[in-house]
């Protein structure tokens, strides 16, 4: 995931990298404000500029007065086709006044008036070398401030066309990432993915007004709509980014306090956001208020990100670089917007740098508390498992315990009283007494002999008393003879090697236990004439198979005759013993049980 950011990062300050571009043309540059909005083109031909060394400089922040810029181009190709772009969109409106055989021809230029591109432009054609032009920049209190670049016709061309291309990658991954988040949303029901989406859809209003997508396709003849969209835009970015932090640091667990604040922000930037829809002074007041609300908002941040940089660890990195990007590049936009820092590339571009950047990073941010979730719910369902298993393995073992304790009780209680009545009858029977006393008394000991071998067997069934004092593999090998004592069915042992000793004692009676229920299944529901049953020690496994020639059955089949209960007991007791079962079976052409068993 880092390493995807950081070239998304690398993607994104390159494509931006070639927006900058040199100036070739020499050009002499000045300026001179109008205040009281008086002055035309003949008034300022007689008054003195303000001489510029640098163009960079014409940033004039926010500002009423009308600004007259004079650009003395020399060193021109005559008839050639020169082209002057306007890398902003700021502007309302700008006069524009070239001379041309001491005559001057006026073009409007600026948001107010109707363009084919997505930034203001003026084309021409000198008559000779030397060139002057003048702009009249109208000011109505909104940031003001002249970039623009100067270059042959088909130059500039190809250089807005490599930057179309190069934004419109920027783009799509904004827009992959908006899909990514909704389809997360889709998968998990998680509110914070359709903040991040919320806030990366207004983020792109604000990047297309920056980038002049909102004049170009959306409000191309609207000057209202076109300076509106930026603060619907801004404050919906900044409402769902408040929204995101809450969910995503826990805000309302850790410091409800921090949720109010934030709460109280999001409905002072909605105020504004109203207020900003009376034009021209509502707007000018959002625009200026705008700025002091980010300052609060990223100050909220940095507090929020401090606090809980030891409850929220997984995030405290990333929301630290978050936060001091939105430090420098905000600090950077609106110093450029207040008219304190020159223009260059960083800050005719800060706003993307403040933008995009969050994009990546709330991505970036979410990817990782994704893979967080994904792991503890690992983690979980392990748990949940390890809980299921110890559940079963103590149920059986409390079972086991419980037959141990009733086979017990029943041949030291039951079995050894019956073994005395039977004992005494013989001893009266050696008695003088009538033929019909004798023959009452060889009832009473038949049927105490019956009911003792009943409790034998009973006691034999709970616990097994070979395994004790035998061991486990003479345990099987006597079940399986007394199968074939009782059964129509045969069963054939193949048990080569000794299994004694090779699992714990306590354990061993869980592999008797296996065994015993692939035999009754046989017994009572596979019909079989002859049963299989292989028992092969292997270097680190005991595996048992067992095929029998009956009718089998389908394993996907609902029938309540199959063998259900019996599988089910039986793959909870492999579980037990950490194994693995596979059953395949075939109608009428019998079942493999295949189970093999670690240790």
């Amino acid at each position: 995931m880092f390493k995807i950011t950081f070239t998304c990062f690398v993607l994104f300050f390159a494509i931006f990298l070639g927006f900058a571009n040199e100036e070739p043309i020499p050009i002499k540059i000045s300026y001179l404000e109008d205040s009281k909005h008086i002055l035309e083109i003949n008034d300022v031909l007689n008054l003195k500029f303000i001489k510029l060394e640098d163009k960079n400089k014409l940033n004039f922040g926010f500002t009423k007065s009308n600004v007259w810029v004079k650009l003395n181009l020399e060193k021109l190709i005559p008839h050639s086709k020169y082209k002057i772009l306007l890398n902003t969109i700021i502007n309302d409106s700008i006069e524009v006044y070239k001379k041309e055989f001491n005559t001057f021809e006026k073009t409007f230029l600026g948001e107010a008036f109707p363009s084919k591109g997505r930034y203001p432009f003026l084309s021409f054609e000198p008559e000779s070398e030397d060139c002057i032009i003048y702009f009249k920049i109208i000011g109505r209190d909104h940031p003001l401030s002249f970039p623009f670049e100067i270059s042959k016709f088909e130059e500039i061309e190809n250089s807005e066309l490599n930057n179309s291309i190069s934004i419109g990658i920027v783009y799509g991954i904004v827009f992959l990432i908006l899909l990514l988040n909704f389809i997360l949303y889709i998968n998990t029901l998680e509110r914070i993915y359709i903040y991040s989406m919320f806030f990366n859809l207004f983020s792109l209003g604000v990047l297309f007004y920056f980038d002049g997508i909102i004049k170009l396709y959306f409000f191309p003849n609207s000057l209202y709509w076109n300076n509106q969209s930026i603060s619907i835009a801004f404050c919906g970015s900044f409402i769902f980014t408040n929204h995101y932090i809450v969910e995503l640091l826990n805000l309302r667990r850790h410091k409800k306090l921090l949720c109010v604040f934030f709460e109280i922000v999001n409905y002072t930037f909605l105020f504004i956001l109203v207020l900003s829809f009376w034009h021209p002074t509502g707007f000018n007041w959002y625009l200026k208020s705008n700025l002091i609300l980010t300052t609060i908002e990223v100050i909220l941040l940095s507090y929020c990100i401090f606090y809980i940089r030891k409850k929220e660890k997984n995030y405290f990195n990333i929301q630290l670089i978050s936060v001091i990007s939105l430090n420098v590049f905000g600090t950077i936009s609106q110093l450029y917007f207040s008219g304190i820092l020159p223009i260059n590339f960083v800050t005719v571009h800060s706003v993307h740098f403040v933008i995009v950047p969050q994009i990546f990073i709330q991505a970036f941010a979410l990817g990782k508390r994704l893979s967080i979730m994904m792991k503890q719910e690992t983690l979980m369902s392990k748990s949940l498992q390890e809980s299921a298993e110890e559940y079963s393995r103590s149920l059986i073992n409390t079972i086991e315990e419980e037959r141990r304790r009733l086979s017990k009780e029943f041949h030291d209680g039951i079995g050894q009283n019956l073994l005395v009545i039977r004992n005494s009858i013989l001893k009266i029977k050696k008695e003088e007494l009538q033929p019909k006393q004798l023959q009452k008394l060889d009832e009473i000991s038949h049927i105490a002999s019956d009911i003792l071998d009943e409790v034998r067997l009973i006691s034999q069934n709970l616990r097994p008393s070979t395994l004790d004092s035998l061991g486990l593999t003479a345990s099987i090998k006597s079940m399986i003879n007394k199968l074939n004592e009782v059964s129509e069915t045969v069963f054939i042992l193949n048990c080569p090697q000794s299994i004694d000793d090779i699992i714990n004692k306590d354990v061993e009676i869980n592999m008797y236990r296996i065994i015993q229920e692939i035999t009754n299944n046989v017994i009572k529901h596979a019909k079989a004439k002859s049963v299989l049953i292989d028992i092969i020690m292997k270097k680190d496994s005991i595996t048992i198979n067992s095929i029998d020639d009956g009718i089998g059955f389908d394993l996907n089949s609902k029938n309540r005759e199959l063998p259900k209960n019996g599988l089910s007991g039986m793959k909870e007791r492999v579980a037990i013993l950490k194994g693995e079962l596979n059953i395949s079976s075939v109608i009428n052409k019998g079942t493999i049980t295949k189970i093999s068993i670690p240790f």
